[in-house]
């Protein structure tokens, strides 16, 4: 196999998940690269002294310690090599930290990490050659043409050589073939290439070369689009510096380099768009907070006015469909959040094919007759661990998509589920799973298509080709989160003009629970003392109103420092504590852990709506007995209250 770059003192790997390294190393070493590892962050100096490597594969977290710890390390020891960082998802802003210190390039330990891997590293390789031979370039300038000229065509970049007097310039083989053309012309004319540039480019790009000519600019630096023989555009970095003027001072030669930097263009394209989710994720959570807190209150007082109404009364009719309406929109709220969030805790083993029936009885009425809808829908198509909302929301985008591709002519519209035994030659066309069986659930319709140089991107958030007002991008965005948070896997066939068909995997559970206790319809109470704390008057009132028709003694507070004051001046006189999370002066889990500190046997039952700053993992380390979410109807919170009394816990 031919050696790569880097293969004299090889690729050193400083990660600390062992199999992981073991995983980088064999693909590299398979990519013709001499490889050594490291997994022990305490020990990085020394192997890296041992070593001797070109390049260094490093993981930020490593342990106690991190890359930039492990940087500082090798700079007091006099030692300054090449790196390459790698961080896990959600981390692209240290990524981007380390940049500024030095990073050549940075990987993130997504879906297509290890497949990435090997063209980073020749990438930023081929780059450190390219700054070698550019530095021996310098030197046999002050020497003579002929070194510099054979220097050129040595060196692993895109180089040119400018004779502005004849305006004719050299270009090394590199450049031509960077672009996937073939040999350059001798000395072609300098704008013989202009052309090729971007029409958004050129302007900029003109400038500059007139500026060099005149002797405005000694050297410059400049990024810029060029057009290959496919008709793609790539990303060149292009470096450049006058090397000669005549007796007049005016400029002869200026020589430089072209780097494809298409790559790296992409990541920050994906950075941005990780700014952008993460902008319209915090706007989602604020959303869902306080859209859970009243649909709190109306869902509440609809159960207590239902409760104060005999069955005959035809208004019990009427609101019965508000609660229905209402946790319809709870489970809309859920699907907004899906791609901020995995929901593992909420899954449970279900038949896909009532959720489907909900569905496409959902759309049906709100489209016109001209479409027809179509199901093919097995009996026994086995169970999958899912939150139901989550898939119901994912299936509405993919019929909605669905059903405006066929907005204007009309057509069908079929949905199709089956079993799937996949092997591993099935899941290779796939990322992130793994053989064994899988639920297959087909969306189709008989629209526009999907034309072939956006199938790629639709599933980008805020990628749309609708008109303004249509919508922003983030349907097809969340039914990718959704399955790709299940295990799942999404596929599409589109033929422009004809069809198109998305595809998506759902991993089908092996032995599904059949032995679920029924769950009871009488709604538990008690007598117990209980001191309810929430700033959102109506949900406190609407608390106390449910929790003392239950038979409870209800004290309440919506001022959360006031509670703590309260408890703490007679903390025997409650048997539980239920407070939300989200609250002015102190948060639910602060007060929490104030109430445990002075009386640790009480049980508390923390309330949210949303928020990042708790789950049910970090309520447990609190010793929260119950972590519950917003809104919750009356028998939920009455069997939360009640086991939360009983001695139950998370």
């Amino acid at each position: 196999m031919e050696k790569r770059s880097a293969a004299a003192g090889g690729v050193f790997i400083l990660e600390d998940d062992a199999d992981l390294a073991f995983l980088i190393q064999k693909n590299l070493e398979r990519s013709g690269y001499k490889v050594s590892v490291c997994t022990d962050g305490s020990k990085a100096l020394s192997a890296v002294v041992d070593a001797s490597p070109d390049l260094i594969l490093l993981d930020y977290q490593l342990g106690k310690t991190n890359g930039e710890k492990i940087l500082e390390q090798l700079r007091q020891a006099g030692i300054s090599l090449p790196f390459i960082i790698i961080t896990g998802c959600g981390d692209e802003r240290t990524a981007v930290e380390m940049m500024k210190l030095g990073a050549r390039d940075y990987l993130i330990k997504d879906a297509h990490f290890i497949d990435m891997l090997p063209s980073v590293v020749r990438k930023v390789s081929e780059a450190l050659e390219t700054e070698k031979a550019l530095e021996e370039t310098r030197a046999a300038l002050r020497k003579s043409e002929e070194r510099f000229k054979l220097a050129i065509e040595a060196a692993n970049e895109g180089l040119y050589d400018w004779d502005i007097p004849s305006n004719s310039v050299y270009l090394s083989p590199k450049l031509c073939t960077q672009l996937e053309y073939g040999p350059c012309a001798e000395r072609p004319a300098a704008d013989a290439w202009e052309p090729f540039v971007h029409p958004d480019d050129r302007s900029k790009v003109s400038a500059l070369k007139t500026a060099l000519a005149a002797g405005e600019k000694d050297a410059y630096q400049m990024e810029f689009r060029l057009k290959t023989s496919s008709g793609d555009w790539k990303w060149i970095m292009s470096r450049g510096k006058v090397v000669e003027r005549d007796g007049q001072g005016s400029v002869r030669r200026v020589v430089g380099a072209h780097t494809d930097i298409t790559y790296r263009k992409k990541l920050e394209f994906q950075l941005r768009q990780a700014h952008k989710m993460e902008a319209a994720a915090t706007l989602a959570g604020g959303v869902a907070h306080e859209f859970n807190n009243i649909l709190g209150i109306i869902i509440g007082n609809t159960e207590l006015a239902i409760d104060d109404i005999p069955e005959w009364n035809p208004a019990r009719r009427n609101l019965d469909e508000v609660i229905k309406a209402s946790l319809r929109a709870k489970d809309v709220v859920r699907g907004l959040l899906s791609f901020r969030r995995k929901s593992e805790g909420r899954r449970k083993p279900i038949k896909i094919g009532p959720i489907i029936e909900d569905v496409l009885k959902l759309i049906k009425t709100s489209t016109s007759d001209a479409i027809d809808f179509r199901k093919n829908i097995p009996e026994n198509t086995g169970e999958i661990l899912a939150e139901p909302s989550e898939i119901h929301q994912a299936l509405v985008n993919l019929c909605a998509n669905a059903v405006f591709a066929m907005r204007e002519n009309g057509g069908i519209l079929e949905v199709s589920v089956r079993t799937l035994e996949l092997d591993e030659t099935d899941v290779s066309q796939y990322t992130d799973i793994f053989p064994g069986r899988y639920l297959s659930i087909s969306v189709s319709d008989t629209g526009h298509g999907i034309p072939s140089e956006i199938k790629g991107r639709i599933l980008e958030p805020y990628f749309t080709t609708r008109e303004v007002g249509e919508g922003v991008g983030m349907g097809l965005a969340v039914v990718h989160g959704v399955v790709k948070s299940h295990n799942g896997a999404v596929s599409i066939y589109s033929e422009p003009g004809k069809t198109t068909t998305f595809k998506i995997l759902f991993p089908l559970i092996s032995n599904p629970d059949k032995n679920e206790s029924p769950v009871s319809e009488s709604i538990p109470g008690g007598a117990e003392s209980l001191l309810l704390v929430d700033d959102e008057a109506g949900l406190l009132e609407l608390g106390k109103s449910m929790l003392e028709r239950l038979g409870y003694r209800v004290t309440v507070q919506s001022n959360p420092v006031q509670a703590l004051a309260l408890f703490k001046s007679r903390p025997h006189t409650f048997d539980l504590v239920v407070t939300d999370m989200t609250m002015p002066g102190m948060t639910g889990a602060e007060l929490a852990r104030e109430i445990k500190a002075t009386r640790p046997e009480i049980p508390v039952i923390l309330c949210t709506g949303f928020s990042e700053q708790i789950d049910s993992q970090k309520a447990r380390a609190l010793g929260i007995s119950k972590y519950i979410e917003k809104p919750l109807n009356m028998r939920e919170f009455a069997v939360s209250v009640r086991n939360a009394l009983d001695g139950e816990t998370l």
